[in-house]
């Protein structure tokens, strides 16, 4: 309890005098010599208010110490002020909690101003080297993002795209021990973000609101995000509203008294959410409205994963030691935690980009989907584009700055984001289709397997699944692929698998990836240096100067 200073000069009583406003916490207040019940008071202001247990108290004052209105109301601004200074003392000292547990929270590497420094100059020096859009997405791919984790070349970039737009909800799904939370943990590390391990259908009313404001929302292994919990993840991307920065929850629950279903909404103003989960079991409305990052489930992939952690494992033991400063995962996210640094809040603008959903999706009009690929892949350039804006060129149109996204960016930006739609086509497939692909990873390097009983038994460990769901899995594929035959063992009914001639049969059942052809190309290059020249150029707009504001810049004149 923090008592507050006695009120001496109030005139009346000399009993007044000795009224001293106890703050009990969570804006509860006790007013000690007064003998009445505690009160909650939101504001300060609040003793003046109309409000039916302030004019009470008021009664109340009047009455006990015989004193005017006049009297009270000057007691009560006394008080108010009093708990006003209290609050704003009380916010003061939540924030330096705050950033105290941030600080707390931070990675070691966050802490080494030695390696933040070093980062920082070697990203300086490499980009005044870079000379082109290529040479800038090798020193992204075999420099910045290369040991956050090993592979996943595409997700790495696409991951890092997608972390600088607002109001997204990046999933990554797939089996336990793929590498989902290694994968994420490399990213959420350089990012400001609150982390927790719950999803409930009551939303998310057990985070502190003053601790996730502004940051990401990391949900590290969500259990479930199928059936009612979904809604909430669902609502979160429904209704991000831009101009408040916030996703507004919607949620129902059951009224206790009335017994009756009702909705509650909820405000979190967060950037973002990452989460990870178990494929299986995600909602497809869901599915269709996040971004989805498909990690590699390939043997080759895991045979390089494994390399990697032994090789990470084994510089934490050299910088234990003092062998070593940092380790190569700790030396790329330095150098990316720096490169975020230099490209927030960075202005694109995107020549023609009226005409790119057009250009690039004119082979499925008939698709519904396309209306919200169409706007998601402006999205997605944008976000990319100020990826790259470290070697774009720099230009004004009066008071406004901006960089401008080339074409070299563009093409790139749009293949990274045809391939999240085919990885999306090949996670829509049918649960026999991912069951197959799961028999594949089994089996590796098997040419022939019969699947009896206890054979199903032990998919059924290794898979986390009952052993009914096998079956009728099994099941499935025999009645869908001719490289699965039924086989009878008396009293019970087995599998014969012929694993090659499974792994041609899913092969041919893959979606297409989609590319853009040369005329694309060509259509898509066309489109955004007309809109370049009609905006500098046209009738309606007069031609401004457009000062170097570093070296790419300096002959912007001779490109147009």
């Amino acid at each position: 309890m923090t008592p507050a200073p006695h009120l001496k000069d109030v005139k009346g009583p000399l009993k007044i005098s000795r009224i001293t406003p106890i703050y009990l916490g969570d804006h509860k207040w006790r007013f000690e010599g007064l003998d009445y019940p505690d009160l909650y008071i939101e504001d300060g202001e609040d003793l003046l208010s109309k409000k039916p247990k302030f004019v009470k108290l008021r009664q109340w004052i009047k009455k006990k110490f015989d004193l005017s209105e006049e009297q009270v109301d000057q007691l009560l601004i006394r008080f108010a002020k009093v708990i006003d200074d209290t609050y704003v003392e009380e916010v003061k000292e939540r924030a330096i909690e705050n950033a105290e547990k941030r600080l707390e929270d931070l990675p070691r590497w966050r802490h080494n101003t030695e390696l933040l420094k070093k980062a920082d100059d070697y990203v300086s020096k490499r980009l005044r080297e870079i000379r082109s859009v290529k040479e800038y997405l090798d020193f992204l791919r075999n420099e910045v993002l290369k040991h956050l984790v090993a592979g996943e070349d595409d997700n790495k970039l696409v991951m890092a795209t997608l972390l600088q737009g607002k109001g997204f909800i990046i999933i990554l799904p797939g089996p336990p021990s793929i590498g989902k939370n290694y994968f994420a943990d490399a990213f959420v590390e350089c990012l400001d973000v609150y982390t927790t391990h719950r999803i409930t259908e009551h939303g998310l009313e057990h985070i502190p609101e003053d601790e996730v404001e502004g940051k990401i929302l990391y949900i590290k292994e969500a259990e479930s995000l199928s059936d009612h919990p979904s809604h909430v993840m669902k609502s979160f991307y429904r209704d991000y509203q831009e101009d408040v920065e916030a996703f507004i929850i919607t949620y129902p629950i059951k009224d206790p008294a009335t017994g009756k279903q009702r909705s509650i909404k909820q405000e979190l103003r967060v950037k973002g959410i990452i989460t990870t989960t178990n494929l299986e079991w995600m909602d497809r409305s869901l599915l269709e409205r996040a971004w989805i990052i498909d990690l590699d489930p390939s043997p080759e992939q895991t045979s390089r994963g494994l390399e990697f952690i032994g090789r990470d494992e084994d510089e934490k033991s050299k910088v234990k030691l003092g062998l070593l400063k940092w380790t190569s995962r700790q030396w790329s996210q330095a150098l990316f935690y720096n490169l975020l640094k230099r490209i927030e809040d960075v202005e694109i603008w995107i020549p023609g980009r009226e005409h790119i959903p057009k250009i690039v999706f004119r082979k499925r009009i008939n698709d519904l989907e396309t209306r919200r690929d169409a706007r998601r892949i402006l999205r997605f350039l944008e976000n990319f584009a100020r990826l790259c804006s470290p070697i774009l060129d720099s230009w004004r149109i009066g008071d406004v700055k901006f960089k401008m996204a080339t074409v070299d960016v563009i093409i790139e930006g749009i293949r990274l984001y045809l391939k999240l739609v085919h990885n999306k086509k090949r996670i829509k497939r049918p649960t026999c289709l991912r069951f197959a692909e799961k028999l594949l990873q089994h089996y590796h390097g098997r040419d022939e397997v019969v699947i009896d009983l206890g054979e199903r038994h032990k998919l059924a460990r290794a898979f986390n699944r009952s052993k009914d769901t096998i079956y009728k899995r099994l099941k499935e594929l025999s009645e869908t692929f001719d490289s699965v035959e039924v086989k009878d063992f008396g009293r019970s009914v087995g599998y014969c698998v012929n694993i090659p001639a499974l792994e041609v049969e899913i092969k041919a059942c893959e979606p297409p990836e989609e590319v853009l052809s040369e005329e694309q190309l060509d259509e898509l290059q066309e489109a955004m240096l007309t809109s370049l020249y009609t905006t500098l150029y046209g009738e309606s707009l007069t031609k401004q100067e457009f000062p170097a504001e570093n070296n790419s810049s300096k002959e912007n004149s001779d490109k147009l």
